[in-house]
């Protein structure tokens, strides 16, 4: 645990520590679980899209209609890959918590510029799922924020993400 130690001391943020270590994000908050110590150096590190391997300077604002739609693809696209596409077969707020923890792990914030609720609930209705209302996915990313650990039983959902989204609170 030593060298574990030394990786997150040593580190200005998560994906840095992922790769002194040569492990992937999500191996190393499960390496870091039975230490506080080791936890509250974790959670202190920014994400940076180290979950995704993406290179990216935190946080990343989105200043148009535009871009909010091209990161909620993004996010859409990530989730694909990932194994848990945006799909009607799914529970509406499931989809809608594993993009928001998508756009989290891809910009660092959950403090999104204008234009991410109309984004999102396109994102949604073109993937099958019926309108959603702007003020259930406005309560999706608050919940997100302040007590992420609620969406812990939905299913393909990041721990390491909502861990690292409770530090922050």
């Amino acid at each position: 645990m030593t060298s574990v130690r030394e990786a997150l001391l040593g580190s200005r943020t998560k994906r840095e520590a992922a790769e002194r270590l040569g492990k992937h994000a999500s191996c190393i908050n499960c390496s870091v679980r039975e230490d506080p110590e080791l936890v509250s150096l974790w959670r202190a590190l920014p994400a940076d899209g180290a979950y995704s391997g993406r290179a990216a300077g935190l946080p990343r604002s989105v200043p148009n209609q535009a871009e909010c739609d091209a990161l909620l693809a993004e996010a859409a696209d990530d989730l694909t890959r990932a194994g848990h596409p945006v799909d009607p077969a799914n529970h509406q707020r499931h989809d809608a918590v594993r993009l928001l923890l998508a756009v989290y792990a891809i910009t660092g914030t959950l403090s999104l510029q204008r234009g991410w609720v109309r984004s999102l609930m396109a994102t949604l209705t073109a993937a099958g799922h019926g309108q959603p209302s702007s003020k259930g996915v406005r309560w999706y990313r608050y919940t997100l924020a302040n007590d992420p650990w609620l969406f812990a039983e939905v299913p393909g959902v990041a721990l390491e993400l909502l861990a690292d989204l409770a530090g922050r609170g």
